[in-house]
């Protein structure tokens, strides 16, 4: 089995809480750093390795306030992985996409996501 990933965010980079004993999986804050591969590279290879022995089930929370297209381009390999994953029954997973409630823009990116991604996501607007 994995270890947890923690790691506390900045004003550019999201805080990340990826726990695979209860196969809770949470990214939060902004996501704005210009070099978004070497951010998110090792939270896709963590994700790999956890859907070797994932939990029944996986629920991938995003709560952003604001991710660049480079952001969004990782985001989108984190939720192929586990799409993957979900359609081999590996796990049941789903996506978690909370927003503010008076934030249109992060409710359609989230929306554009569902159309790209065979995975059931849930709206929550906090």
């Amino acid at each position: 089995m994995v270890d947890n990933l923690t790691i506390i965010g900045s004003d550019v980079s999201p805080s990340v809480e990826f726990n695979p004993q209860t196969g809770r999986l949470s990214i939060y804050g902004r996501s704005l750093m210009e070099d978004a591969v070497a951010f998110y590279q090792p939270l896709i290879e963590w994700v790999e390795n956890y859907i070797t022995a994932p939990q029944p089930d996986t629920v991938l929370q995003i709560n952003l306030e604001y991710f660049n297209s480079a952001s969004a381009r990782m985001l989108a390999k984190i939720f192929m992985i586990l799409e993957n994953a979900y359609e081999k029954d590996i796990t049941n997973a789903k996506v978690i996409w909370r927003y503010a409630q008076n934030d249109d823009i992060m409710l359609e990116k989230g929306k554009e996501f569902k159309t790209i991604v065979f995975l059931p996501f849930e709206f929550e607007a906090y």
